[in-house]
């Protein structure tokens, strides 16, 4: 799984100056992402949101959702389409990560 998130993710960190580990891991997402991220004392996770409202996302529940809940790490969520305006940029900058052009 590592290996193609590598391939897929390839062409956009090529050139990056900061370090970019992949890390590949089995389990329930959003307690491994939450686990992770206090491993690693992330500063942000930037997640994505399927744009579910009202019942269906009562009902099917959601990976972001849960990591917001169980982190204490800030979540910046991105709707979709995920736009990458002027505005998420300058939150990213903010917290001192590069946003990805």
């Amino acid at each position: 799984m590592a290996e193609h998130v590598r391939r897929f993710c390839g062409p956009s960190l090529e050139g990056q100056k900061q370090f970019v580990e992949i890390v590949a891991t089995e389990g329930v997402a959003a307690s491994e992402i939450a686990l992770m991220a206090e491993e690693l004392s992330a500063d942000l996770l930037v997640m994505g949101t399927h744009g579910r409202s009202g019942f269906e996302r009562l009902f099917l529940g959601s990976v972001t959702e849960k990591v917001l809940r169980s982190t204490t790490v800030p979540v910046m969520t991105v709707p979709p389409p995920a736009q990458r305006g002027r505005a998420y940029r300058q939150v990213l900058e903010m917290a001192g990560a590069k946003a990805l052009t």
